[in-house]
């Protein structure tokens, strides 16, 4: 079981955003993306049109997110670090405020 599917009934909830800004992996529609999701991987949950995560053109949520993260924002020079890779997960509170930042290589599921 997936942390997504064991806490959904407690108010959990996981949006993808599909990007193509790491060595263009997803290179699909946006709809080839969602209906690989859904039927091929049994995704339940929204995703997002494919988008920006870095730069200038990164869609506001993550721009948001990337200043909020202490990782990623340097409140000192105020400088803010690119998303280094696919599959990054920003855990945010009912509130929009980010709690925790799990970099790629970490899995939200339990083993």
């Amino acid at each position: 079981m997936n942390v997504y599917e064991e806490y959904k009934s407690y108010g959990m909830q996981v949006v993808a955003f599909p990007c193509s800004q790491f060595l263009d992996q997803e290179v699909k529609t946006d709809e080839e993306v969602i209906d690989f999701a859904r039927n091929k991987m049994g995704a339940e949950f929204p995703l997002m049109q494919r988008c920006n995560v870095n730069g200038e053109e990164a869609h506001p949520v993550f721009k948001m997110l990337r200043k909020q993260t202490e990782c990623f924002h340097n409140k000192q020079t105020g400088k803010i670090r690119n998303i280094p890779w696919n599959f990054t997960k920003f855990i945010v509170d009912s509130t929009g405020k980010v709690v925790m930042y799990q970099n790629p290589r970490e899995s939200l599921y339990r083993r």
